[in-house]
C-alpha cells in the first residue's frame, strides 16, 4: 500500500503556530516517558473491571481452554524450573511448545512468573494493550499523522471492538493482535532501512509466540498484501507521481518489498526457531484441518466495524466497531486527496475482500485458501484487526488535514488584522481540531470500555497441591484439574495431537507393568518432563506410564518403546531406579538457532547505528 509509505501530503501554504502554551501537550506526546503514561492509565481504564476482579474469568469453555494452558505453563515454570516444552495434565500428555495454541514459550510469561499467576496473567493482558497504543502511535507517526491524529488512533484501534470481543469469547491468545502495527511498521521501515526488518521480525515473532493460530497467519497474508500494493507503486511511480520520484521516502527499487519481507521472514523463524520447528513438526504430521466456506456480505463486515452495538456475540453486529467518527475523518482524508489516505483505501479494499470470505468478489480468500500453510485459515471476519487499524491511520490523517485545512482557512479569513490575529488563526484551528479528535476517542474508548463489562463471569478455581494422576477429567473445566495438579482424558483440542486409546483415568498408580505379574512398581518422583520409578522384576517386562507416547521421551534404563501409543520402557529382570524424561531435541536445536539469530540481530542493530553516526558526522 502506499499508505505503508511516508508519502505526506503537499503541504499547505505556511500559517502560523499555536501559542506555545496550546502546543506543550503535543510535544509532551513525543516524550516516550509521558506518552507511555498516558498508555498504562487508559490502558488501565479500558480494563478496570478485569484489573478490579482478578479472579473472575468468562462463562465460555475457550475462556477455560486457554486459561488451563496457561496455569499449567505457570506451574511448569515455577514449580518445577522447567521450560514448558510438555504439558501432563492434557488429553494424556501434548507437546505444550509444539501446540501453536499455547503460550508457554513467550516472553509475556515473565509476569505470571514474577507476581504470581492472577497478578501476572491480568498485567500480560494490559501489557499488550498498551503495546498496541504504541505501535499504532508510531505507525501513524511514520504515516506522517499529527501528534493529536496519531493519539486518536492509538487509542480508538488498541482498544477497538475486537479486542472486546477477546474477553468476551476468551480468546485471548489472539491478543497477539496487539503487534500488528508494529509489524507493518517494521515492514514500512525496512523499504529505506534494513534494520527495520529486525522490528518487524521481533513483533511478527511476539505474534506467534503468544499463541498465534490465528493472528499469525492473518497478519501474514496483509504483509503479503502489501508486498503487491508496494511493489506495484515502485513500479509504476513515474507514471502515477512523475513529480516525487525522487522524493526517499516514496522511492525504492522494485525489488526492496520482496527482499524486505523475505529478510523479516527469515529472521522471524530464526528467533522463534524453539517454538517454529515442534510447531512446523505437529503441521505436518497432524495439521488442523478446516473445510468450512465461510461468506460475509460488504454490509455485514462493515456493520462489525461501524454499527455501534452493544449486544456483541462471537461475530455479531458491532464486534469490531472502531467508531463511526474516525471513520468519518478517514473520509474527510480522502476527500482532500491525500495521497497516504488513498493508498490506505486500496489496501482497506483489498482486507475487505478477504474478510469477506467467499463472498462474491475478488476472491481473495478462496485463492488464499488453496495455498500451503494457510490453507486451513478460517474465520475471515477476523481480517477486521487489521481492517480497523487501517481505519484508525487513516482516521488520523483525516485529523491531520483537518487541522491543516482549519489553519489555512482561518489564517485566510483573519489575514491583514495583525500578528495577533494570525497566532489565534493558528490556536483555534488546533482547539478545533483537538475537540474534534478528543471527543470521537472518548465516545470510542467509553463505549468499548462498558462492552467489556457486560460479559457472564465465574471464578478461578482454586489451588490444590497433590501428587499427579492422570484423571477422567472434564473437557468443560479443564483448568480446575490442572489447578489441582490432575491430568484430564477428557479434553478437547483443535490440534489432532495422537491420543492413545489406552489411556485410563483415576488409576491406582500411573506407573504400572504390561504384566503386573511380574514385579512391583513405585514412584520416587515426578516432574511435567521427567518420571521416576523404582521397579524390581523377577522376569522382563515393559514399565508403561499414563501418559502419551512421543519421540522426545528418553530414559536412562533399558529403552523406550511404544505400548498402545503409551510411553513404556522394556526392562530386564532386576533391581532398577528408571528415570523417563522428555525433552525435544526439535527444542534444543531450534533453542540454539534463535540464540543466534538474537545475537545476529544485536550485531546487526550496533552495525547499522554506527554507519548513521559515522555518515552524519561526515555530512557534518
Amino acid at each position: 500500500m502506499s499508505g505503508a509509505a511516508p508519502s505526506p501530503s503537499p503541504s499547505p501554504s505556511p500559517s502560523p503556530s499555536p501559542p506555545s502554551w496550546f502546543s506543550a501537550p503535543a510535544r509532551w506526546a513525543e516524550v516516550i516517558g509521558l506518552r507511555l503514561a498516558l498508555w498504562c492509565a487508559v490502558s488501565a481504564y479500558f480494563l478496570a473491571y478485569t484489573l478490579d476482579h482478578p479472579d473472575e474469568i468468562g462463562a465460555s469453555s475457550d475462556w477455560r481452554y486457554f486459561l488451563h494452558h496457561a496455569i499449567a505453563a505457570w506451574r511448569t515454570w515455577t514449580e518445577y524450573g522447567e521450560l514448558p516444552a510438555w504439558n501432563p495434565w492434557f488429553c494424556g500428555g501434548i507437546p505444550a511448545l509444539g501446540n501453536v495454541q499455547d503460550n508457554a514459550g513467550s516472553p509475556t510469561q515473565v509476569l505470571p512468573v514474577l507476581f504470581g499467576f492472577v497478578p501476572g496473567w491480568r498485567m500480560s493482558h494490559w501489557l499488550l494493550v498498551v503495546v498496541g497504543m504504541e505501535g499504532t502511535w508510531q505507525l501513524a507517526r511514520f504515516l506522517r499523522a499529527s501528534t493529536w491524529g496519531a493519539l486518536m488512533a492509538a487509542l480508538v484501534w488498541a482498544t477497538s471492538g475486537r479486542f472486546v470481543q477477546l474477553f468476551h469469547d476468551g480468546h485471548l491468545a489472539l491478543l497477539g493482535f496487539e503487534f500488528l502495527p508494529w509489524v507493518w511498521l517494521g515492514y514500512g521501515v525496512a523499504l529505506r532501512r534494513w534494520r527495520g526488518a529486525i522490528l518487524g521480525a521481533l513483533a511478527m515473532g511476539m505474534v506467534l509466540l503468544e499463541g498465534g493460530a490465528v493472528a499469525t497467519p492473518i497478519i501474514a497474508i496483509t504483509l503479503a498484501v502489501l508486498l503487491v500494493l508496494l511493489t506495484g507503486w515502485a513500479l509504476l511511480r513515474p507514471w502515477l507521481a512523475p513529480a516525487r520520484a525522487d522524493d526517499p521516502a516514496l522511492a525504492w527499487p522494485w525489488w526492496r518489498p520482496l527482499a524486505a519481507l523475505a529478510l523479516m521472514a527469515a529472521l522471524t523463524c530464526g528467533w522463534t526457531a524453539f517454538r517454529l520447528l515442534p510447531v512446523a513438526e505437529a503441521a505436518l504430521t497432524t495439521p488442523r484441518v478446516w473445510h468450512g466456506q465461510e461468506s460475509y456480505t460488504l454490509k455485514y463486515i462493515f456493520g462489525m466495524l461501524l454499527q455501534p452495538s452493544k449486544e456483541g456475540g462471537f461475530k455479531g453486529m458491532g464486534t469490531s466497531y472502531i467508531g463511526v467518527g474516525t471513520a468519518l475523518l478517514a473520509v474527510y482524508g480522502a476527500a482532500r486527496h491525500d495521497r497516504r489516505s488513498w493508498g490506505l483505501a486500496v489496501f482497506l479494499l483489498l482486507l475487505l475482500d478477504l474478510a469477506m470470505g467467499y463472498e462474491k468478489g475478488l476472491g481473495l480468500y478462496e485463492l488464499v485458501r488453496k495455498l500451503p500453510v494457510v490453507e486451513n485459515i478460517r474465520n475471515p471476519f477476523r481480517f477486521t484487526f487489521a481492517m480497523a487499524l487501517v481505519i484508525a491511520l487513516a482516521g488520523a490523517i483525516g485529523a491531520t488535514s483537518l487541522e491543516a485545512s482549519l489553519r489555512v482557512g482561518l489564517a485566510a479569513r483573519w489575514r491583514g488584522r495583525g500578528a495577533i490575529w494570525a497566532k489565534r488563526a493558528g490556536w483555534a484551528a488546533t482547539v478545533l481540531a483537538l475537540v474534534v479528535v478528543g471527543y470521537i476517542t472518548r465516545d470510542a474508548v467509553r463505549f468499548h470500555k462498558e462492552r467489556l463489562t457486560r460479559h457472564a463471569r465465574r471464578p478461578l478455581p482454586e489451588r490444590f497441591d497433590g501428587p499427579f494422576r492422570q484423571s477422567l477429567g472434564n473437557r468443560r473445566r479443564p483448568e480446575h484439574f490442572v489447578a489441582t495438579n490432575l491430568g484430564t482424558l477428557s479434553c478437547f483440542e483443535e490440534q489432532p495431537f495422537p491420543i492413545s486409546t489406552a489411556l485410563r483415568g483415576d488409576l491406582p498408580a500411573d506407573e504400572y507393568l504390561d504384566d503386573p505379574t511380574a514385579g512391583t512398581v513405585r514412584r520416587t518422583d515426578w516432574t511435567p518432563h521427567r518420571v521416576a520409578v523404582e521397579v524390581v522384576l523377577r522376569k522382563p517386562a515393559r514399565l508403561v506410564v499414563n501418559q502419551n507416547a512421543h519421540r522426545g521421551w528418553q530414559t536412562d534404563t533399558g529403552h523406550i518403546v511404544e505400548h498402545r501409543g503409551l510411553v513404556a520402557v522394556a526392562l530386564p529382570a532386576g533391581r532398577h531406579q528408571v528415570t523417563l524424561r522428555f525433552s525435544d531435541p526439535l527444542i534444543e536445536a531450534g533453542g540454539w538457532i534463535a540464540v543466534l539469530t538474537l545475537l545476529g540481530m544485536v550485531a546487526g542493530l550496533v552495525v547499522g547505528r554506527r554507519r548513521e553516526v559515522a555518515a552524519a558526522v561526515a555530512v557534518g
